[in-house]
C-alpha cells in the first residue's frame, strides 16, 4: 500500500515522516525531491528562464525566491506548474520499487495529478495557531510572515480514495499513538 501524507505548512507532516521512518517504514519526501532538482543545473536553467529575478548574481536565491513565491498567487501558479511534472516522474521511479511493502510518501501539495501513484491519504491537520508558531520557531520568522505561509498553502480532506485524518495538535507522543492507529 502506497500512502500519501499530506497538510498545510506547519501540520507536522515531517515528523509523521520520521516516526514512519524509526518504525522501519520506507518513506519519501518531496521537499526533498524537489531539494535534489535545485542541484539539477538543467532543473535550474528552467527555473531562471521562469524567474529570473531569484538569481541575483546569477545565483539562485531560495529565502527571495521563498518570499516571492508565498506572496504571489500567480507566480506560485507558475511554480507549480514546472515543478510537479519533474517531482511527480522522479516519484514514481521511487515508487516502482514499492510493490511487496507499505510506502509512504510525504507530499506538501497533493494535486489531482498525483492521486494515481497512491492508495489511501493521511491528512496531517493542526490549529492554525499551533501551525504559525511552529513555522516561526522552525523557520525563525516573524507571525506576518508565519500567517502568509499559512494563508498560502490550502489542504482538502477529501480526494476520492480512502482518507484519514490525523490530528497534530498535541504531543510527539499523541502524535505517535495516532500514526500507529491509523496508518501502521
Amino acid at each position: 500500500m502506497i500512502t500519501a501524507i499530506t497538510g498545510t505548512i506547519g501540520s507536522g507532516k515531517s515528523l509523521v515522516g520520521n516516526i514512519l521512518r524509526g518504525n522501519g517504514k520506507t518513506v519519501f519526501d518531496c521537499d526533498k525531491i524537489n531539494a535534489e532538482l535545485l542541484s539539477d543545473k538543467k532543473y535550474l536553467d528552467g527555473l531562471k528562464k521562469l524567474f529570473p529575478y531569484a538569481f541575483p548574481d546569477n545565483k539562485f536565491d531560495k529565502k527571495l525566491f521563498s518570499q516571492r513565491i508565498f506572496g504571489d498567487k500567480a507566480e506560485r501558479e507558475k511554480l507549480n506548474d514546472y515543478a510537479h511534472p519533474q517531482i511527480f516522474n522522479r516519484l514514481q521511479v521511487l515508487l516502482a520499487g514499492c510493490e511487496d511493502e507499505d510506502c509512504f510518501v510525504e507530499i506538501p501539495l497533493l494535486k489531482d495529478e498525483f492521486l494515481p501513484l497512491f492508495d489511501r491519504v493521511a491528512v496531517v491537520d493542526a490549529d492554525e495557531s499551533v501551525r504559525i508558531r511552529r513555522i516561526e520557531k522552525r523557520d525563525g520568522v516573524d507571525t506576518a510572515t508565519a500567517k502568509a505561509k499559512v494563508a498560502a498553502q490550502k489542504c482538502r480532506s477529501d480526494y476520492g480514495i480512502p482518507t484519514v485524518i490525523i490530528k497534530n495538535n498535541l504531543g510527539k507522543k499523541e502524535l505517535a499513538d495516532t500514526v500507529f492507529s491509523t496508518l501502521l
